[in-house]
Order: structure tokens, then sequence, then C-alpha cells
């Protein structure tokens, strides 16, 4: 039972002693206040009932939130010490895997969402132990995606140029619209060897402003050595003969 519950039927209980011991108006008096204090207690712990149901009302209850959450595209460029490294035949040599993705992210929730836990990259391996790839943020100005223009030459003879296109980071800061899509790239840094790597499958996952947590597996094509070459400042970028077809799927 509850303590002011207690409290109050002690009060009227002494009220009703006193009103009969003193008796006539002084007795009468004390009854009335002992009886106007018993019920005030009486009626406190509904009245704390109420306002703890009324704030469990009010407060905003957890949404579950409609995504849809892709990996479109995934560029890996093996480095070591900085610098591009070929992965043919150095399946036991540990690198710097450079992992870029494209992501696609649209909320068909009826409200605007936040991510409020950083996009986590995770590479799972067969009976082994996972890998969190290490973020690396605000430097997509140094990378572009490469691609190869097929031109005509003087002599009207069909060549490869490389070419360079500019890649935008992916936003995790403004608000995601309903029905509005967001894509952009992320970058992460995953040091392993090439054989692990490859035994591995790619999950990227964050937490939206609800509490809800979205995960998406690798869906699209995955370039190793990829198309994300470091931005070189020329009007007639190099390829590098060793960044050349690897890259590239059928049809590219």
């Amino acid at each position: 039972m509850p303590k002011h519950y207690l409290v109050g039927l002690a009060v009227l209980a002494v009220g009703a002693g006193v009103g009969l011991f003193f008796g006539g108006a002084i007795g009468l008096a004390l009854a009335a206040i002992c009886l106007v204090l018993g019920l005030l207690f009486l009626m406190e712990s509904p009245a704390r009932r109420t306002r703890s149901v009324g704030a469990q009302a009010t407060r905003p209850a957890h949404q579950k939130t409609q995504v849809v959450f892709l990996i479109k595209e995934v560029h890996v460029r093996p480095q070591i010490g900085g610098r591009f490294r070929e992965v043919v035949g150095q399946d036991e040599v540990r690198f710097d895997f450079e992992v870029f993705l494209l992501c696609w992210f649209v909320n068909e929730t009826q409200l605007p969402l936040r991510i409020v836990e950083e996009p986590d990259l995770t590479l799972r391996r067969p009976a082994a132990p996972f890998v969190n790839g290490e973020r690396i943020v605000g430097d997509l100005n140094r990378w572009q995606l490469g691609k190869l223009n097929r031109e005509l030459d003087s002599s009207d003879l069909v060549v490869l140029r490389a070419a360079q296109e500019s890649i935008s980071e992916f936003d995790t800061l403004d608000p995601l619209e309903c029905g509005v899509p967001r894509k952009g790239w992320l970058h992460f840094r995953v040091t392993m060897t090439a054989s692990e790597f490859r035994a591995s499958s790619l999950e990227l996952s964050l937490t939206d402003s609800q509490g809800n947590f979205h995960a998406s597996t690798m869906s699209g094509p995955c370039y190793m050595p990829g198309r994300i070459w470091p931005f070189v400042p020329s009007s007639a970028p190099t390829l590098p003969k060793t960044d050349t077809y690897p890259g590239f799927a059928a049809g590219s």
C-alpha cells in the first residue's frame, strides 16, 4: 500500500480520536483539521499516478522508420606506404586498402530523419574476427573518379583517353527529408592481406534519429583496383599502366 495512503488513514484515525477525547467545539475543530489533512494525503497518491501517466503519454514514442539504404559501387585502391601496389600474386602481403563506397539513401518515413551515429564499415570473414574500417573524412578533394573515354584520333583510330571526375562526400549532417534521395561517397581505410579482403563481405551501417539501425551489404559492383585515383591537377592526366584494365568491369 502506498505510503501516502497509510499516512492519510493514520491522520483520519487520529482526528477521530482527538474529536472524541476533547469533545465540544474544540474537538470538532481538531477533527475537521485532521479530516482535511487525511483526505489530502489520500488523494496525493492518485494525483501522482495521474501525473506519471500523463508524462508517459506526452513522451515521444520510438517510431520504426522505413528507409532504402544501398551501396551502389565499391572502389578499392591497394596501397603500401601511400603508393599504389598491384595485388596480383601478393595474396599474403598486407595492404592499406583505400575503400570508396558510393551510397544511396532514401527516407520513406513521414518525418525528417538525422544520422546520429556516423556510418561504420565492417568487413566480415568466415571463421575469423570481423574488422572495422577507419573512416576518413573530408579528403575526397584529393581523389577523383577515373574514366576511359573512347575517342577518335587524327587518323580516325579509336583510342582510350583517361578523364577524371570529382566526387562528393555523403552528407551525414543535414536532415533527410521524406522521399528525397541522397547519394555520395564514403572513404574508409582497412589494413589486411589481399586474400583476407577478397574473402570478406562488406557491411555499411548507421543509426537514425529515431534510434533505428540500418545496414547495407555490398549490392553494386566491386572494383579492385578501382577507378578512384589520386587527383592529378592536369588537363590531360596520364593513366598509370597499373591502373588501366583490372579496375574496369565489362562495358566500362
